[in-house]
């Protein structure tokens, strides 16, 4: 491979992981501002079809975290290399997803905050979302995304197993195998929105066509090592990050202007068009992130407020629905400070949360299996 593809496309690992973790934020930050809008009245009647579709953060993470996730084992059967050790990848992923949520869990519960019903195990294990009867349980208010997260965990390595058995180039199988996932969740998508599906398929079945958007970089990516051609393309094709990003712009406007319940009243059906809208917007906000290097966008990504960010990210995410809720109604704070004030402590809590807890853990881990 050329040096100058192989400097676009795979770039600099640190580099690409910088301006993902600033994508990260822009998704923490979307999110934030989907679930701080009862604190800001303002916002809401500014934009109220913008804010309704805002929650696509999330859509951001689960294609993150299907590139992030696969890269290393479709890698090495791309190279036909053995599989990634299953007690490292395991070890680091319960590092990774337990510690923060257990504090965020615990504390919250203890304030009073979070109720756990009658199952606590299952909410303490993640599971919490596989079963009928503890649905209407509060929990955390954001769990539903960790358990999916959780599960693709356990999918991945399997998968892994499952595509190597595939009597085809690794290349042409990989790719026939994220088809074969996507499809699998626009079905799960499509059953959600004109049917009566069991409970499991609305876990991980309907998040598989951004989990599986995601894989599909992580594809084209590990194979632009050996593929000198490929590499100058998509480094080309990516290299206008601005287009990209005005592409997602497009379809998230579509999205606010088709009809749809705002911040209520949604319907099954128009709550399924609107999913999976979200991919595309969401696969198109990561593609520049992943692919070709400079210009503006991917400098802003790669700007130190936005990294921090995003390295924070999952503390923010974990306790923001709660401290939201601590000072909506403060009647010390002007409504439309709220939102702000809210953020910020989040901000405090998270980073606390990383710098005692989480990051000291995830050394921990990466130490104990190198």
């Amino acid at each position: 491979m050329s040096e100058v593809a192989a400097a676009e496309v795979t770039a600099v690992s640190g580099a690409r992981d910088r301006t993902l973790d600033g994508l990260r934020a822009l998704a923490m930050l979307s999110v934030f501002l989907f679930h701080g809008t009862l604190t800001a009245p303002a916002l809401v009647d500014f934009a109220p079809r913008v804010i309704a579709h805002l929650d696509t953060g999330v859509q951001v993470f689960f294609v993150l975290s299907g590139f992030l996730i696969y890269r290393q084992f479709v890698a090495a059967h791309l190279q036909r290399a053995p599989l990634p050790s299953l007690r490292r990848y395991s070890v680091r992923r319960a590092a990774r997803i337990y510690p923060g949520y257990w504090l965020a869990l615990g504390v919250l519960v203890a304030l009073g905050s979070v109720t756990l019903g009658g199952h606590p195990v299952r909410h303490i294990l993640l599971i919490q979302t596989y079963y009928s009867d503890t649905l209407a349980d509060a929990g955390l208010a954001v769990a539903w995304t960790l358990t999916i997260e959780l599960s693709f965990y356990v999918l991945v390595p399997l998968w892994s197993l499952v595509i190597r058995r595939v009597r085809a180039r690794p290349f042409a199988a990989e790719l026939g195998g994220v088809a074969f996932l996507f499809v699998v969740g626009l079905a799960a998508r499509l059953w959600s929105g004109w049917g009566t599906p069991p409970t499991w398929v609305l876990v991980l079945p309907t998040a598989l066509c951004s989990l599986s958007s995601g894989m599909l970089l992580a594809v084209l990516v590990s194979e632009t090592r050996d593929n000198p051609g490929l590499a100058r393309r998509l480094a080309t094709l990516a290299r206008p990050a601005h287009w990209w990003w005005l592409a997602a712009g497009a379809v998230f406007a579509l999205q606010c202007a088709l009809p749809y319940g705002i911040l209520m009243g949604v319907t099954p059906l128009q709550l399924m068009r609107d999913n999976l809208l979200r991919v595309p917007v969401a696969f198109l906000l990561v593609v520049p992130g992943v692919f070709g290097d400079g210009g503006v966008i991917r400098k802003v990504l790669r700007s130190r407020p936005l990294v921090f960010l995003g390295v924070v990210s999952y503390g923010m995410y974990l306790w923001h629905t709660s401290i939201i809720q601590e000072f909506d109604g403060d009647t010390a704070i002007p409504n439309n400070l709220q939102f702000v004030v809210a953020f910020f402590a989040t901000l405090a809590v998270a980073t606390a949360s990383w710098y005692l807890l989480e990051g000291p853990i995830l050394r921990w881990a990466h130490r104990r299996t190198r």
